[in-house]
């Protein structure tokens, strides 16, 4: 009986009908996205590409935040990468080009915190994030070269961190490992799809 659960669970997953209505060849796009870190949100933007015949839609993500007290503010920034398999993608609204999509990825981030204390002392500390995440979306379509998307992102994993201390000696960033939610998103962008440019050009490599 499981055998055949996990049997379906796979056909239904690999059936081609949910991996249809996208445009092939090469995906280059920019978006912004805002998230749960910080005082007021985080805000940063990312870079997209999606390689012809492989399944992974990677973004290069950089992004900020603040945190502030009564006598310290601290300015955070983080660079990462993210590779996201988008398994479901049907259209919605066939007319206008609208569909949805939903899938699952992985993220790597490395975040510097920058701590200002009242007297102007700034001190450094860093950590390294990984985890998962569940982009769940719509994607406009009004050509085939050419796509809006609008996008939330889940998302939970662990913080690495090392230790961060002031010149006294206190400790204003333990070290240790902390779970991750709060980079979960939503995130607007725009997508250019390259059908042919690099067929054109294989043959001279």
């Amino acid at each position: 009986m499981k055998r055949a659960a996990v049997v379906l669970l796979l056909v239904f997953i690999l059936s081609p009908a949910l991996f249809a209505d996208y445009p092939y060849g090469w995906g280059i796009g920019i978006s912004g996205n805002a998230g749960l870190e910080g005082d007021s949100g985080s805000y940063g933007g990312a870079m997209s590409l999606k390689v012809p015949d492989i399944p992974i839609f990677w973004n290069v993500n950089a992004g900020y935040f603040r945190e502030t007290a009564d006598l310290h503010t601290i300015n955070s920034f983080w660079v990462g990468i993210a590779g996201d398999w988008l398994f479901v993608h049907r259209k919605l609204v066939p007319d206008i080009g609208l569909h949805w999509y939903a899938g699952v990825g992985g993220w790597i981030n490395h975040y510097t915190y920058i701590f200002s204390y009242h007297n102007n002392e700034k001190y450094t500390a860093n950590s390294e994030g990984v985890g998962l995440r569940v982009p769940i979306g719509l994607s406009l379509q009004p050509s085939s070269s050419l796509e809006i998307f609008l996008q939330a992102i889940p998302s939970i994993g662990a913080d690495f961190r090392f230790e961060g201390k002031m010149n006294d000696g206190h400790v204003w960033h333990p070290s240790g490992t902390k779970l991750k939610y709060t980079n979960s998103s939503v995130e607007l962008g725009v997508r250019i799809w390259l059908h042919d440019s690099w067929d054109r050009y294989e043959e001279f490599f």
